[in-house]
């Protein structure tokens, strides 16, 4: 994996909290915030385009 990829899509610890007030950290490969949100953001676009373009 290219380390560009690696810097924007994921993240390599996650501090976990739970409802007792209590956290942990989690090491491994997870996605961060951005790479979970992509998907969404080009559906967005996408239909953005196809508003656009029915008009």
């Amino acid at each position: 994996m290219h380390p560009v990829v690696r810097k924007l899509f994921f993240t390599d610890r996650v501090v976990v909290k739970n409802t007792y007030g209590t956290s942990f950290e989690a090491e491994g490969l997870f996605l961060n915030w951005f790479g979970r949100n992509v998907p969404f953001v080009a559906m967005g676009v996408w239909a953005g385009f196809m508003l656009a373009f029915a008009v």
